[in-house]
């Protein structure tokens, strides 16, 4: 199912395509070093003073592709200016969108969007959430996540905030941002802890049986992706 979107074609957003995904309450932070997206940068900021939000859209660009689904993102600070012209910001996922319109007029990319919501009345069945806050705590414990930081805004739906905290595959990230709701997001997520966990741990014991008597070669499935 594919999620619902108000198309806003009332202004051009910003994009900034990135091997990562953003996700609504994330905390960014970004070394910002090429020109144009120092300009890119600059523009939101000169927006901002004019009353606007200092706002662009992060969209995975992964295998020479630019995917269709980004996230909005707000900046929070300017963490650092150096020298040179770079710059080291701090920027928060806000909405999932939808590309509509990309144009290329400015050295850096510009999109129409349609902005997506939640639907207001949503409300996952209890049981399934303790479910996944169980299923994440467990994976949390195997792997390093990086890349993003939950950040936990007061409304963040708890699937985002969950993926922030554990995930940090940008294929599974992705895929979230483009489930249809709070709900189909959960689900989402409980089914692909269930597969990763039992991969992950089997990988932690031939780890460790590596380590103690050193008779594998190579580790079986460690090429394996969880994201399959």
């Amino acid at each position: 199912m594919t999620q619902p979107t108000t198309p806003d074609t009332n202004r051009w957003i910003p994009l900034f395509p990135l091997p990562l995904v953003a996700l609504p309450g994330d905390l960014v932070p970004l070394h910002i070093f090429e020109p144009r997206y120092r300009s890119l940068i600059a523009d939101c900021l000169d927006a901002a003073e004019s009353g606007a939000f200092a706002e662009f859209g992060i969209c995975l660009f992964h295998e020479e592709q630019l995917h269709d689904w980004g996230c909005l993102v707000c900046i929070d600070k300017i963490l650092q200016r150096y020298p040179d012209g770079r710059l080291d910001i701090l920027t928060h996922g806000t909405r999932p969108f939808r590309l509509l319109r990309v144009r290329d007029e400015k050295s850096y990319r510009e999109a129409q969007v349609g902005v997506v919501e939640d639907a207001p009345d949503e409300v996952p069945e209890p049981e399934l959430l303790r479910r996944v806050e169980s299923l994440c705590e467990v994976y949390s414990g195997l792997v390093q996540p990086g890349g993003t930081v939950a950040g936990g805004l007061p409304d963040q739906p708890p699937s985002f905030r969950l993926a922030g905290q554990a995930v940090a595959d940008p294929l599974i990230r992705q895929s979230l941002l483009e489930k249809s709701g709070e709900r189909e997001r959960l689900v989402y997520l409980a089914a692909f802890f269930e597969k990763a966990i039992p991969r992950l741990r089997k990988l932690e014991e031939i780890n460790h049986r590596v380590k103690t008597n050193g008779h594998f070669k190579k580790i079986p499935g460690g090429e394996e992706s969880l994201a399959e």
